[in-house]
């Protein structure tokens, strides 16, 4: 997705208004609208702003998981990608307790 595809889905995921994502963001609902439709890019500043108030990595907004992974060679959905990308984020420890919960979970399937 292009940037400004994900600031919308961000946008819709929350329930806010391109007015509300303004005031969050420090610029115009017009501002907004631009970004959503990719006639600009937004600065960095307004998606720092972004980031911090929903609590997600900028590159959450900048990048989509297939631009970020762009020699996997699977058949993944966008929200697999994401998944992906997110656990490649995590420090070891993280993803050696998220790689043991699925495993359990896995295990607790089989049996069922």
């Amino acid at each position: 997705m292009s940037i400004g595809k994900n600031i919308k889905k961000l946008r819709s995921d929350y329930g806010l208004s391109q007015k509300d994502l303004a005031v969050i963001a420090g610029v115009t609902d017009k501002t907004v609208s631009a970004w959503e439709n990719d006639r600009i890019d937004p600065r960095m500043g307004a998606i720092q702003k972004m980031a911090d108030h929903f609590g997600i990595k900028k590159s959450d907004i900048i990048e989509s998981a297939k631009q970020l992974l762009p020699n996997l060679n699977i058949r993944a959905n966008e929200e697999e990608l994401r998944l992906l990308v997110n656990y490649r984020e995590l420090n070891e420890l993280n993803r050696r307790q998220i790689s043991n919960m699925i495993a359990a979970f896995l295990v607790q399937q089989a049996a069922m």
